[in-house]
């Protein structure tokens, strides 16, 4: 089972931003019985590894998060949180789990909502993978994970639906822990530290389109209303003005011919 602990990283002594307060706010409000350890320069060794040392060295906060919290997991277990996560919901009900993440988008499984039991081998093996590095690997921690999902525990990447995996592993849709327009338990805002600032404003929506050409090829043929319902974007009030509008303008038509 994991335990209830929260793990996030603040490197680099900055000042958090009123956004990130917020999205940790969020944490502390659902998840009221958690322990949380904020991971730093005070509680954490710099010169593990080659990899972290040089992390910091050039200031990749971001690639040195990426290590961090495969050694959280392995060694302490709990639920990893990048520090752009809001949550909506409390995350008891994945606890039962032995791992778990979700899709970032078709294709790729991600870890800024990661959660694992103490020494799972999925944590561990991702652990280390960077300690055997020996330098920099500047391709995201989604890609590295994905990859290892993939060869390892053959998770279909272009399924961006629930998959179970070998080792108690559960791999959820991208709207449960990563986009917004649904019902869902946590939204990654992809704040994107190690994006340039200009392609900051598009990785979201780039995110997005893919997702709902792909919902809505698989439910244009069905009945996209039922489909809207039961995903929570329209409520019965707005079904029945929408069956009402219908009926005006079919009456319309036919009294017009």
């Amino acid at each position: 089972m994991i335990p209830k602990i929260i793990h996030y990283c603040w490197f680099g002594g900055g000042e958090k931003s009123d956004f990130i307060n917020f999205c940790i706010s969020t944490w502390k409000f659902y998840l009221k019985e958690y322990q949380f350890i904020e991971w730093n320069e005070d509680n954490f060794d710099i010169s593990i590894c080659e990899f972290s040392r040089q992390a910091y060295k050039h200031k990749q906060w971001a690639f040195l998060s990426d290590y961090v919290r495969s050694f959280a997991l392995s060694e302490y277990g709990g639920v990893y949180l990048d520090t752009d996560v809001e949550l909506k919901s409390s995350l008891d009900i994945f606890l039962n789990h032995r791992a778990f993440s979700g899709f970032e988008n078709i294709g790729f499984p991600f870890t800024a909502v990661w959660g694992a039991e103490k020494g799972h081998i999925w944590p561990r093996d991702i652990k280390l993978y960077y300690e055997n590095l020996g330098k920099l690997d500047f391709r995201t921690n989604t890609h590295i994970v994905s990859d290892y999902l993939i060869e390892k525990y053959n998770v279909n990447p272009l399924k961006n639906e629930f998959q179970e995996l070998k080792d108690g592993i559960q791999i959820y849709p991208s709207y449960y822990f990563c986009l917004d327009p649904v019902p869902n338990y946590a939204v990654h805002h992809f704040s994107g530290s190690w994006l340039e600032k200009g392609d900051k404003s598009n990785y979201s929506e780039n995110l997005l389109k893919p997702f709902f050409k792909e919902r809505l090829l698989n439910y244009y043929k069905g009945d996209i209303i039922g489909f809207l319902y039961n995903e929570g974007i329209i409520n019965r009030s707005e079904i029945k003005n929408f069956l009402i509008k219908r009926f005006i303008k079919k009456f319309k038509s036919i009294w017009k011919a």
